[in-house]
Parts: C-alpha cells; structure tokens; sequence
C-alpha cells in the first residue's frame, strides 16, 4: 500500500493548503464574503423542498453550480485525507460539512438553509473525490503533489479576489 505523502513538506503544504480553503469556504459560506460584522445579512430561512423556488431565474441556476464548484476542494482534499483509512469516510465528510454550514447558518440566522444547498454541496465534495482518485490514478505518486499545486494556484486567485472584494467594498 502506497502512502499519502512523500515526506513531511508536502503533508505540511497539503495542511497549509486545506486550512487557508477552510478558512475561506467560512467567510464565503457563513460570512458572505464581508469585511465586517454589520454587513452580515441577518435572515433566518428553511427551505426543506430541493430545488424549489418561488421563481425561475437565472440567479438560481447560478447558486446552484456554484454551490457544486466551491465544494469540489472540499472533496479533493477529504479523498487525501481519508481515502488511505476508509474511503466511505471520504464521501461522508462532504455531506457532514455541508449539513455543518447550513445548520450554522439557521442558527446564528446567517442566510438561507436550504436542502438545495445540501445536495449541491455533497455532489461538488464527491466530484472532487472522483477528480483526487482520476488524478492519483494518472500521477499515482505525485497525486497530493499536484493537489497542492493546484490548490496554492486557486488560493492565489482566491486572494486576489479577496482583495478586489475588499478594494471595491471600501472605495
């Protein structure tokens, strides 16, 4: 049975990596990307009906993928962390996350809870198990490696977004 990690430095970089996305995936999901406490929305909502909304548009759709896309990291990085000990681990962690942030956000009344939100974060967390074991299978023992890579490269840009939003916001 190969391992995880190659050595110290990249299971420090994998950390370092996942934790700076952990970070950010909170200001996203709880924080709604705000540089203040005051610009919080303070809505409580519960919608139980998966994808039911009380009108068509474009905007759902949208929130729809995106909650799929910011999860995709979060799969990858449960596929590292847990595919070596128990795989079925890995696909549970995405659904405990996702049930995670949108209990947090029913009760500290930070945005909508939404079963929509659920199964669309759950499927982005397994897509992005599915994309870790495609790329351990191509790049075997250079898999975490090139997770990292990639995961340093979107935190870039992450930053960079951060600070736009943060430029924008306070002009």
């Amino acid at each position: 049975m190969e391992k995880t990690f190659q050595n110290r430095q990249e299971k420090i970089q994998f950390l370092a990596v996942f934790i700076v996305y952990l970070a950010f995936l909170i200001w996203l999901i709880l924080f709604k990307l705000s540089f203040s406490i005051q610009d919080i929305p303070r809505i409580r909502g519960l919608n139980l009906i998966p994808f039911h909304y009380d009108e068509a548009s474009d905007f759902h759709l949208r929130e729809i993928l995106y909650n799929m896309v910011v999860f995709i990291p979060f799969g990858v990085c449960s596929a590292v962390i847990f595919s070596r000990q128990n795989r079925y681990l890995a696909f549970l962690a995405p659904i405990l996350a996702s049930l995670f942030f949108e209990t947090m956000q029913y009760i500290f009344r930070l945005g909508g809870t939404d079963i929509t939100d659920l199964i669309m974060n759950t499927l982005g967390g397994w897509g992005g198990i599915l994309i870790f074991f495609l790329i351990r299978t191509v790049r075997s023992e250079k898999a975490v490696r090139t997770v990292n890579t990639i995961g340093i490269a979107l935190e870039v840009l992450a930053i960079l977004f951060a600070i736009m939003v943060f430029l924008f916001a306070y002009r």
